[in-house]
């Protein structure tokens, strides 16, 4: 078990590199990790923000795409807080 940040989605595989990044939304990190050993180790993580829970990576340059959004607070008694109207976009994470 590797420890990650709250609330992802989605695995992102990074063949390629021998990478897996995973965007947790809650936290509003990203986490990256390698595969390249014979055990998976966790090798950074990136300052996102809350709500990047998700993306999709360019295989060519390991550019990663990052939707997000302003959200509203919390509904009474839990559940996801709704998206503010105008406010969605894509964060670009791009390899060092």
């Amino acid at each position: 078990m590797i420890a990650i940040g709250a609330g992802p989605d989605a695995v992102i595989l990074d063949e390629a590199r021998h990478l897996a990044f995973v965007p947790c939304g809650k936290d509003g990190v990203l986490d990256i990790l390698s595969l390249a050993g014979a055990a998976v180790t966790h090798v950074g993580t990136v300052k996102t923000e809350v709500g990047a829970r998700t993306g999709a990576l360019d295989p060519k340059t390991g550019t990663l795409y990052l939707p997000s959004a302003k959200f509203g607070p919390a509904p009474a008694g839990g559940g996801r807080p709704a998206m503010l109207p105008g406010t969605f976009h894509i964060l670009v994470v791009r390899p060092a």
